[in-house]
């Protein structure tokens, strides 16, 4: 059976591929959760700006704010994926409405071990899921 959880899970391994900070590949061992997302629409540019500086800087709590989908409209979602070995990068993906369009990465940043420390803690009671 195919769930949204597995979608994403193959997602993030195509289209990220591998992680920069360990350069291994999305695998067993790494986990991920999604932080924020926003829809992607006419009217929505000023949001979207918005998301993508808190993004660039790794603003955890602005990010926070950004917990919207839209299953009839494209929608630009950020995860966090953790290693095995505790270091970490931040993603950002278009996940288009149309069914035959692919998703596609939009941003892929590094973190240093403070910043994901910072982004563990925060989401330390979001569920975490298996990369795997």
């Amino acid at each position: 059976m195919t769930t949204s959880r597995n979608l994403t899970t193959e997602m993030l391994r195509a289209y990220v591929g591998q992680a920069d900070c360990c350069k291994e590949p999305l695998r067993a061992g790494h986990i991920y959760l999604r932080v924020a997302s926003v829809v992607a629409s006419k009217g929505s540019e000023d949001r979207i700006k918005q998301f993508l500086e808190s993004l660039r800087r790794n603003d955890w709590s602005s990010l926070q704010a950004f917990n919207e989908w839209n299953s009839q409209k494209d929608n630009l979602v950020a995860h966090l994926i953790r290693c095995p070995n505790g270091q970490g990068i931040l993603v950002a993906v278009i996940d288009p409405v149309e069914l035959c369009a692919n998703p596609y990465l939009l941003a892929k940043s590094p973190l240093d071990d403070k910043e994901m420390q910072h982004g563990t803690d925060l989401f330390d009671n979001a569920e975490w899921l298996a990369l795997s």
